[in-house]
């Protein structure tokens, strides 16, 4: 009858609004991780080294670059899909709270839902499928950026994404994401301004290499010179040699009214290409850090970093951030009132 007629096209009405869809906006292209990581909450350098280590997750608050320190890992296995975070944590007597957390989204091929995977920064805690494993390593120290970090360790089997692997050639759909609770804000892997079912793009490519944007040097050099230090990582784990070449570009100095513009046909930006971080050869089995200086990016203007990095003429690596050193919204709040204790001595 109508009735059921228009119940099964409500359902479906609904199924369809809320598919995910992808974006090769943002994208990683490659091959499997060299080894199976261990999770115990601690981020280990051969465990980064074998993943792609994502650095500046984009807040979904404006667009830019949070300024909460935040890098993401991500691989795969024969087993399963590797996750893991390094995310600031309020200075004490600040602590993480239960909406404190990091999440993984994949969609495999065919599948018309992704799969949400959350876990809690502050004890590892997660309500997750049988088989998954997560730990957390609390308040890591002062890490090398100068920032109070914890991190957070996932490993997804494929049994738990309902397939039996990855194949070469597929697509899925991949985000990456923090939420911090004090002031809150979610920064994300995949921006995409007023579409928050749009997933970046995960292709499976045993032939391509693994690279990596490792960082921006440290948070406070950029408010103290002004300079920036970017660090790629390329890792190789194929039978055969690649040759690694760039189209990224640093869009410098746009106005904020113009983050949403196309910035590469601004006239009033400097527009600077970084050919000089691919034009090499990397061997089978190699692994090579590199790093491109920008001198004096001064605070106060939007920054945008297209990068688009190519392995034997195909792009494997594109991705947007935007920033700006001087923005400086939605950092720690102490909503609860803890107390502080102020000394002095006369």
């Amino acid at each position: 009858n109508n009735s059921i007629l228009l119940a099964a096209f409500a359902v479906l009405a609904i199924s369809v609004s809320s598919a995910a869809t992808l974006s090769e906006a943002t994208l990683l292209r490659m091959g499997a991780m060299a080894l199976e990581p261990t999770i115990d909450g601690q981020i280990t350098i051969e465990e980064s080294s074998a993943a792609s280590t994502q650095y500046g997750a984009i807040s979904q608050t404006d667009g830019i670059m949070a300024m909460r320190y935040a890098v993401f890992h991500v691989g795969y296995t024969a087993k399963g899909v590797y996750f893991a975070a390094r995310t600031s944590v309020p200075k004490l007597p600040q602590t993480l709270t239960d909406d404190d957390t990091v999440t993984l989204t994949l969609l495999p091929p065919g599948a018309q839902t992704p799969r949400t995977f959350t876990v809690r920064t502050k004890d590892g805690v997660g309500d997750l499928p049988a088989g998954c494993i997560a730990a957390v390593h609390p308040l890591k120290g002062v890490t090398d950026y100068a920032v109070l970090c914890t991190e957070t360790e996932l490993f997804v089997p494929y049994a738990a994404l309902g397939v039996a692997g990855m194949k070469d050639g597929e697509k899925w759909g991949l985000q990456m994401a923090v939420h911090y609770s004090s002031m809150p804000e979610t920064a994300t892997w995949h921006y995409a301004k007023d579409k928050p079912d749009e997933l970046g793009t995960l292709w499976v490519d045993s032939s391509k290499p693994i690279l990596s944007l490792i960082n921006f040097f440290t948070l406070e050099q950029w408010r103290q010179s002004g300079n920036y230090r970017f660090m790629f990582r390329y890792v190789n784990n194929s039978k055969k040699s690649v040759k690694i070449a760039s189209k990224t570009v640093l869009h410098r100095g746009i106005h904020s009214a113009k983050l949403d513009s196309e910035a590469e046909k601004d006239v009033d930006v400097k527009h600077v290409p970084f050919n000089d971080i691919g034009n090499f050869t990397l061997a089978a089995g190699e692994r090579k850090e590199d790093v491109r200086i920008e001198w004096v990016i001064w605070g106060g203007k939007v920054n945008i970093l297209d990068l688009d990095l190519v392995a034997d003429g195909e792009t494997v690596f594109r991705r947007r951030i935007a920033w700006d050193a001087a923005h400086t919204p939605n950092k720690w709040r102490d909503d609860r009132g803890v107390p502080t204790l102020k000394t002095a001595f006369f």
